[in-house]
């Protein structure tokens, strides 16, 4: 029937004879065009769309019936409310029924709790999250762009655990030696990455909640830490309750079974993560790194980390925003005050030696 309407019109406006043969193209066209735009909306799949820049209030309506275990955006839980009752030191019955993720892990090295000595600048925590095995890129790290005095910086490594019993007593050489070491005993892969962001976030509010902001780098970056911390400085007291700073992305979720960052449709059934954060560096406040830690038990573990820590922000109401300073690629990264450079100790001393040397070189240069 409606395509008996379009033939209807279509020969209307053909009969027209006063108007020109370019005139009746143009208005079939645009008529032609509202007629697909309509067809969408009416069948359109509602999983097909976006996260926006605001979520879609809307969001429970299209998910498609899913069991409440599956749910990683645990939209059957009021997650906000639980994480606003744990930060004013209140309990309910919802906390023990809705864990899905305890995240049972025991600290192996702890170098305890941060002392900052300059109460008069905003305190800092760096938390590098390194592999056991760069021992090298540790040392590298300690001695180009985490040589830094700053009395109110912290520096610290997170590292899973190694089945080699001679890597783990170099590892208990190197803590005792800098006591800069956090480790804790899940197995140190990839596939664990989002169990050390987790232990990153648990760190850091419980043994340096005195910290007013932190800022999480992988071991692979090279970071202008004094420009950073320039900017941390510069960041007016008002946004710190909802920071959450870096690289901003949003992208379809990867379906490909051979890619080992595939979800399947029926355990993630949305088309596009939630907005997120590039992981391989970003900036935080205290109270956001609360909010998350309060909201981990609740969510599901992804492998996707940078993802998945989208999917916590969206369940505590912050929204990840995007700064030109942590554009590792793309069109402002020449802008960059990060750069993932460096699998080697060599590499990290000569690309900081270029730095420190030539005023003109940059982390990234548009090509």
């Amino acid at each position: 029937m409606m395509l008996r309407g379009y033939r209807c019109c279509l020969s209307a406006i053909y009969r027209i004879d006063t108007w020109s043969k370019q005139h009746r193209a143009c208005l079939a066209c645009v008529f032609f065009i509202m007629l697909v735009g309509l067809c969408y909306l009416i069948f359109v799949d509602k999983s097909e769309i976006r996260f926006g820049k605001d979520e879609n209030p809307n969001i429970v309506s299209w998910l498609p019936g899913l069991p409440e275990s599956m749910s990683f955006l645990r939209l059957h839980l009021d997650i906000r409310r639980i994480v606003n009752r744990k930060l004013l030191n209140m309990t309910t019955e919802v906390d023990d029924i809705g864990v899905i993720n305890p995240h049972p892990f025991r600290y192996i090295i702890n170098p305890g709790r941060c002392k900052f000595k300059n109460h008069d600048v905003r305190p800092v925590l760096v938390i590098v999250k390194s592999a056991v095995r760069n021992v090298f890129l540790r040392h590298a790290i300690r001695t180009t762009w985490g040589n830094i005095s700053e009395d109110n910086v912290k520096i610290v490594f997170m590292l899973g655990r190694n089945t080699s019993n001679d890597q783990q007593r170099t590892i208990d050489l190197e803590a005792a030696k800098y006591n800069d070491i956090v480790q804790q005993d899940f197995i140190d892969a990839d596939f664990n990455n989002t169990l050390k962001t987790i232990l990153s976030f648990k760190w850091a509010t419980q043994y340096c909640e005195n910290a007013q902001f932190v800022l999480f780098v992988d071991d692979d970056f090279v970071i202008d830490l004094p420009k950073i911390l320039m900017y941390i400085y510069s960041i007016p007291e008002v946004d710190a309750e909802t920071l959450f700073i870096g690289h901003r992305i949003i992208q379809p979720v990867v379906r490909d079974k051979r890619s080992k960052w595939a979800l399947p449709l029926e355990v993630f059934p949305y088309k596009y993560w939630p907005p997120y954060l590039a992981g391989g560096t970003y900036l935080a406040s205290m109270q956001v790194a609360k909010k998350f830690t309060c909201a981990f038990p609740y969510i599901q573990v992804l492998v996707k980390t940078d993802g998945w820590l989208g999917i916590v922000a969206m369940n505590v109401g912050i929204n990840p925003q995007d700064n030109i300073f942590f554009h590792n690629n793309g069109r402002y990264a020449h802008l960059a005050l990060v750069y993932q450079c460096c699998h080697t100790q060599k590499e990290m001393l000569h690309f900081w030696w270029q730095y420190n040397q030539k005023k003109s070189f940059r982390f990234w240069t548009p090509g």
